[in-house]
């Protein structure tokens, strides 16, 4: 009788069927929803990230599908100092740079100024934004146009890389 058992297990544990390896996965480590993350310098807020959705890949990027929305703070004063608002952004992490697309508008409150893209690129490290893309930037006393600007990151200070046009009005 053991020798039956034992030759049935054998019989069964010597088939010619190979393993099958599973695909590796290539979906997404980690899933967010209606996320807040908070950047800080010395026990100081510095910029208030949120948005409806967010989720990181295996090499770390981060794909923000529906949207993000950044307030940028001014570490002496504590207010906030401007925003920035896209449709749907990516973060590169070999880069360190958010990418933010479609219908992208930066606002500087103290200087009322407003910028207009489809596409900036932050860099947290250099605290710069900037495009190649078509720009709007509109003030109380003039709006300009053009391809191509570069920004400190809270809009306070900018240029336009090819200016089209300058409309100015009247500030009174």
């Amino acid at each position: 009788m053991i020798f039956f058992f034992a030759g049935i297990i054998g019989f069964f544990s010597c088939s010619n069927e190979k393993l099958v390896k599973p695909d590796p996965y290539e979906g997404p480590m980690l899933e967010m929803y209606d996320f807040e993350t908070l950047y800080s310098d010395s026990a100081r807020l510095k910029i208030r990230f949120t948005g409806p959705y967010e989720y990181e890949l295996q090499n770390g990027d981060k794909v923000f599908p529906e949207g993000v929305y950044m307030e940028f703070f001014d570490l002496d004063t504590r207010e906030m100092t401007s925003t920035l608002k896209g449709n749907e952004a990516r973060y590169f992490k070999d880069r360190n740079i958010y990418v933010v697309n479609g219908d992208v508008v930066v606002h500087n409150l103290k200087e009322k100024n407003k910028l207009s893209s489809e596409e900036l690129i932050w860099n947290p490290t250099e605290k710069k934004i900037t495009t190649e893309k078509f720009v709007r930037i509109e003030t109380p006393c003039e709006i300009m146009t053009g391809d191509g600007m570069v920004s400190n990151e809270d809009f306070t200070s900018y240029r336009i890389l090819k200016p089209s046009a300058n409309i100015f009005m009247d500030c009174e």
